[in-house]
Formats: C-alpha cells, sequence, structure tokens
C-alpha cells in the first residue's frame, strides 16, 4: 500500500490483471470499503498488476486486513504492506508503467474522489513524475507576461492532459492538437499526456524563445505556429483572464485596413458597415446602411476570425439617413428605402475579440459581397462617445433606445468607471459642521469663473451655512 495523501490510498491487489472485478465488494476489519474507489489493471508489460485508488478509511493501516468478494463468494484477503516506492508497488520502474498511474490518478482526483484540493496527494504525484520525467522542454513562444506554449509530441491526444506541479493537480486540453497553453512558471511542472512514453517536463523559457505576437503575419513555419497559438488563446479565453487580455492585445495589434463600402450609385446593391464597436462586455454596437431595391440580398452575416452568424434578426431598427438616400436618388437601379439605415447590439459576439469586423451580404446569384469596418477595439470613453452619437436624437425609438443604445452604453460606460482612479479631494478651509445645504459646482475644466463666484458666495449670508463642492473634471 502506498499512502499518496493523508486522505488517498493506493492498494495493489494481488490478483490476476485479466481477471473482472469491477463488481467485487471490499471490506476491512473495520467494514466495507466506502466509495469512491478506482481500479486500473495495468498490462503485462506495465507490471501487470491491478491497483486500487480509494479514499482513506478505517482498516486501511498496515498490517489490516482487505477482503474481495465477488457475487457474496469470498475471493482473497491479504495484509497490508506499506511501500514509499512506486516501482515496488507497480512490480516495474518503467517510466510509461508510472505515467499510467500518475495520470490514473489524476483523472480520479479531479473526477470521482474529488480531491482536486489535495496538495499532499499532488506534491507525491509530482516526486513521482520527477523521478521518470523527460529532459525538460523549453515552450514554443511566450504569450504574454502569464502564459506560454508548449508543444505536444503526436499523437498524444488533446482532451486528456493533466497539468502536476509539487501544489496542484489540473486537467489541461488543447484546441489545436499540436501546442498546449499554459501558464508561466518554475520549471518543475509536469505534463502527464496519454500515449507519452513519460512525464513531460515543462522547462523555463529561454532567450530565444519568441513573442507569440511576434510572428504576425509570418509565413512557413511561424505563420503556422501563430495559428496554433491564436487556437490555443481561443479556447482559453472564457476560463482564464490572461489569456482574454493577450488575445484581445493581440487583437489590437493586428493591422488594420481601409474600411470598405459599397457606395457606386451604378451598382444595384450598396451598403456599408460604419461601427463594429466592441462594448467591452463581450458584446458588439453596430451602426450601418444598406441600400437593396431588387431584393438581391438573400442572407447578412457577420463575420471574424473566429466565428460567423446570421444578422437579419439583429438588423430590424432601421432609421433614416438622408445622406444615403440623397446619394442614391436618381441611381438607375433604384433609390435607397426611407429608412436605409440600421443599429443593433450583438450582446454576446466579442467573446473573443476582434480588430475589424466584415458584414458579408450573399447574393441571390451566389455572389458574396464584404463589407469592413473601421477598428472597433476603442478605448471605453471613445467607444462610448461613437455609440451616443450614432443615432440622431430624432431618429431614436423606445425600443432601439432599449435594446441596443441602453445595454451597450451600460457595458462600456461601466468599463470606463472601472479604469478610472480615485478622485482626489482638497478641503479648504473650516467646512460646516452640519451644513444646511451642499451647493455643487461642476467644473467642465473651466476655471476662470470661479474666482468671481467665490467673491460672490462670500458677501452672500445664505453661504455660511452651505457645504460647497467643486467638481473638475
Amino acid at each position: 500500500m502506498l499512502q499518496l495523501s493523508p486522505r488517498v490510498a493506493l492498494i495493489t491487489l494481488p490478483l490476476p490483471p485479466d481477471m473482472n472485478v469491477s463488481e467485487a465488494e471490499f471490506a476491512t476489519q473495520a467494514g466495507p470499503l466506502l466509495a469512491p474507489m478506482a481500479l486500473l489493471p495495468m498490462k503485462p508489460d506495465q507490471g501487470g498488476r491491478v491497483l486500487l485508488l480509494v479514499r482513506q478509511q478505517p482498516g486501511l493501516a498496515a498490517g489490516g486486513q482487505l477482503r474481495l468478494a465477488l457475487a457474496h463468494a469470498a475471493l482473497a484477503a491479504f495484509t497490508l504492506h506499506p511501500t514509499a516506492q512506486a516501482a515496488e508497488l507497480l512490480g516495474t520502474d518503467s517510466p510509461a508503467a508510472l505515467l499510467t498511474l500518475l495520470h490514473f490518478i489524476a483523472n480520479r482526483a479531479l473526477g470521482s474522489l474529488r480531491a482536486r484540493a489535495d496538495a499532499e496527494l499532488a506534491a507525491t504525484c509530482h516526486a513521482l513524475a520527477m523521478a521518470a520525467a523527460l529532459p525538460a522542454t523549453p515552450p514554443l513562444a511566450i504569450c504574454g507576461s502569464a502564459l506560454a506554449l508548449w508543444p505536444l509530441p503526436p499523437a498524444s491526444g488533446t482532451q486528456s492532459a493533466y497539468l502536476l506541479t509539487p501544489e496542484r493537480i489540473a486537467s489541461a486540453a488543447s484546441r489545436s492538437g499540436q501546442a498546449l497553453l499554459l501558464e508561466r512558471g518554475p520549471s518543475d511542472a509536469m505534463l502527464l499526456l496519454p500515449g507519452a512514453t513519460a512525464p513531460m517536463r515543462l522547462g523555463a523559457a529561454t532567450s530565444a524563445t519568441p513573442a507569440l505576437a511576434e510572428m504576425l503575419g509570418r509565413q512557413g513555419e511561424a505563420g503556422a505556429l501563430y495559428r496554433v497559438g491564436l487556437a490555443e488563446l481561443a479556447q482559453a479565453n472564457n476560463a482564464d483572464p490572461r489569456a482574454a487580455r493577450q488575445l484581445r492585445a493581440m487583437a489590437a495589434l493586428t493591422p488594420t485596413e481601409s474600411p470598405k463600402v459599397m457606395a457606386d450609385p451604378q451598382r444595384p446593391v450598396g451598403g456599408a458597415l460604419e461601427q463594429a464597436v466592441d462594448d467591452h462586455g463581450g458584446g458588439l454596437f453596430l451602426r450601418g446602411w444598406l441600400r437593396d431595391p431588387l431584393e438581391l440580398i438573400e442572407s447578412v452575416h457577420l463575420r471574424s476570425a473566429f466565428q460567423e452568424e446570421v444578422l437579419p434578426a439583429a438588423l430590424r431598427h432601421s432609421l433614416p439617413r438622408p445622406d444615403v438616400t440623397k446619394s442614391f436618388h436618381q441611381a438607375p437601379h433604384g433609390a435607397a428605402s426611407p429608412r436605409p439605415g440600421f443599429v443593433a447590439w450583438l450582446p454576446e459576439a466579442t467573446r473573443l475579440p476582434q480588430a475589424q469586423w466584415t458584414m458579408r451580404l450573399t447574393l441571390r446569384t451566389g455572389e458574396k459581397l464584404d463589407l469592413l469596418a473601421p477598428p472597433g477595439l476603442l478605448p471605453p470613453h471613445q467607444a462610448r462617445d461613437a455609440m451616443l452619437s450614432a443615432v440622431p436624437v430624432n431618429a431614436l425609438t423606445e425600443s432601439m433606445l432599449d435594446d441596443c443604445i441602453v445595454p451597450a452604453i451600460s457595458r462600456v460606460h461601466a468599463a470606463f468607471l472601472a479604469g478610472r482612479s480615485a478622485p482626489e479631494v482638497v478641503r479648504i478651509g473650516t467646512p460646516a459642521a452640519k451644513p444646511a445645504v451642499s451647493v455643487v459646482v461642476p467644473l467642465y475644466r473651466n476655471l476662470r469663473f470661479v474666482r468671481f463666484q467665490v467673491g460672490h458666495f462670500a458677501r452672500d449670508p445664505g453661504m455660511r451655512d452651505a457645504e460647497l463642492i467643486y467638481v473638475l473634471d
């Protein structure tokens, strides 16, 4: 028996590995062995033993008896002997056998055993892995200050890898199947990969390790690695704020293109996506116009590097655009509609950030036309101002405010407020102990009238019991 932690034990069962003991009942002198527990039959080339992983409980101690029964018929009873070596428990010192065992423990620790927070278990498993680990593997690329990208061996699988450190056991998954995005840290972290020959040790970055952002726009292997890194960041975006920040930074660094519109009166279809602004809360605010007098547009999609979604339902808030109406007044295929403009808010569109968005028009002929918006990753105050000025006051409707304007601006204004520092308070003179009234004067950066105002206040007896508050924006 190997004590993995004060809460978890691993026991070798002296049984043939081909014996079906999945329904076996286990008991100690203290009574039936309580779940959860898990069995692992090892392959013949990995020791050929049957292992039992179980929570520590009364009766599981050195010198104690463990009894097995199948269909209420006694099979075996044996004495528990302590061991400190995994090789003695397995009957082999094969790194592949140890990797199979560690992978099994990690899987059950995060599952039925609910031992995710068992630091002693993680430390024991990490010490076992260190003894058989491969030489340290440096990362392929650095992804910001906190994350890095490590290579995956061929055919290692992507959905059942585990990260092992002296403090924790965690699951790790790859979207690309070629690399894994993990935290940059000390070089004692291990990766347990299915099909590998030994635990993989994650090494520290070197001076030659490139930054992923440096590979933007490159060809060949560097370009392929950039796409792999982008896929891994996209997968981690919702769960890891560090990945979200890195992905947003990389999106902002992506070279932007000139907006693409279709404003030629000689063409039967026209349009523009004038705003596609990130609301800093996962949503996207849109403004633009479409002209389709012959009803040639079959579908409208919003596209980015990560997604594509149908838009017709989101474009139901139309508004007049006198500039567009004037431009197409005498167009040969017909003028624009009375309300060619639109605004929309998509609350979940920017979970994966994008520097520029494309609106794709698919015509009934099969032709596809792309309208490219200006860059939409703006600082919160600029994004808020762009949304506020998107619709003329006389064109606003109650449903437009409720569905688009208010929720989008609420998010971006919250982001703006969150980024502000605490206000500085300067007290002048001795304030009234119990002011009868507070007079708040917003200055809006204009200080020219303050001297005259204070002069008048000083001569006003009614201001002697007042509190005067100047707010300088």
